[in-house]
C-alpha cells in the first residue's frame, strides 16, 4: 500500500508572498522565529519550507521523528513545531509530547492528512494547539504564526 501527500498552498493576494512591516504592532513579528517543519514527504516539506522562509521566518526542515526530536535541541530554541502526524519512524504526537516533558514553549500545529474530528481531539490531548488538514489555508496559517509572534511581548504565563 502506498502512502502519499497532496499539499497544495491557497494565496488569495500575490501580496501575501511578501514580508512586510507590520504598523499595527511596530515591529516585523516574524523575524527570529524559528520553525521546525517536521514532514515526511518531500515535495510537500520544500513547498512548505520555501513559503515560510519567504514570509521571513528561519526553518528548519525534518523528515522523520528521530531528526525533529534532534532539532529540539537547537540554539536558538525552535518557537512553533509544525508536524506532520504520520512519520515513518513515529508520530508527531510523539514530537509535540516530547518537546512539551522538556518544557519547551513552542506553539504546535499540526499539518496533517487526518481530518476527523477525533483526530483533531487526539492532537489536542497530546499537545498541539492547532490542528490543519492537508491541504491547508496558507492565509490562516499566517494568522497564526503572526499571532505566535505576540508571545514574545507578554511575560512568560499570560498568554
Amino acid at each position: 500500500m502506498a502512502n502519499f501527500s497532496i499539499f497544495t498552498i491557497f494565496l488569495s493576494d500575490p501580496s501575501e508572498m511578501a514580508v512586510r512591516f507590520d504598523s499595527d504592532l511596530g515591529f516585523k513579528p516574524w523575524i527570529d522565529m524559528r520553525i521546525l517543519v517536521v514532514e515526511d514527504h518531500y515535495d510537500t516539506r520544500n513547498v512548505l519550507t520555501g513559503l515560510l522562509t519567504r514570509w521571513g521566518y528561519d526553518v528548519s526542515p525534518a523528515d522523520t521523528l528521530k531528526d525533529g526530536l534532534a532539532r529540539l535541541n537547537t540554539e536558538p530554541p525552535v518557537d512553533v513545531i509544525v508536524s506532520d502526524i504520520a512519520l515513518p519512524d513515529g508520530t508527531g504526537y510523539a514530537l509535540v509530547s516530547e518537546a512539551r516533558r522538556r518544557g519547551h514553549r513552542v506553539l504546535a500545529i499540526a499539518l496533517s492528512g487526518y481530518a476527523y474530528p477525533g483526530d483533531v481531539r487526539i492532537a489536542k490531548l497530546t499537545g498541539f494547539d492547532h490542528h490543519l488538514s492537508k491541504p491547508c489555508d496558507s492565509h490562516y496559517l499566517r494568522t497564526i504564526l503572526q499571532d505566535r509572534a505576540k508571545w514574545t511581548n507578554r511575560p512568560l504565563g499570560k498568554d
